[in-house]
């Protein structure tokens, strides 16, 4: 797999059983930035860009993934959400998640045209 400058290689799939969060975490989360974690389970996770998480070398290991949400807008564009997750025992541990800014969903958008 290819990784660009930022560390995020491409059209990865991320296999697991279920997603799963702690709910103190992922209420806090919706009060900062108003994204429920019930979405994850609507991503594509089958072509993601996904790089590990540097800031956080704690165990268990953590991911930055670029996740698509497989449903268009009238503008023809895809919602492309920024998560930060872990995965235990294949299940897909989601502790942030939060809509992509401009730079992120370009970044996203390119891959897409990638060969």
């Amino acid at each position: 797999m290819a990784t660009n400058k930022r560390g995020y290689r491409r059209k990865i799939p991320e296999a697991f059983e279920d997603i799963t969060w702690r709910l103190e975490n992922a209420e806090a989360h919706f009060q900062k930035h108003g994204i429920p974690f019930e979405l994850a389970k609507q991503l594509d996770w089958s072509d993601i860009l996904k790089r590990k998480d540097v800031e956080h070398r704690d165990s268990p290991e953590r991911f930055n993934a670029l996740v698509r949400l497989p449903a268009r807008t009238s503008f023809g564009q895809d919602f492309v959400f920024f998560v930060v997750y872990a995965k235990v025992n294949r299940l897909l541990h989601v502790i942030s998640i939060r809509q992509a800014n401009a730079q992120e969903r370009e970044q996203f958008r390119r891959r897409s045209e990638a060969p």
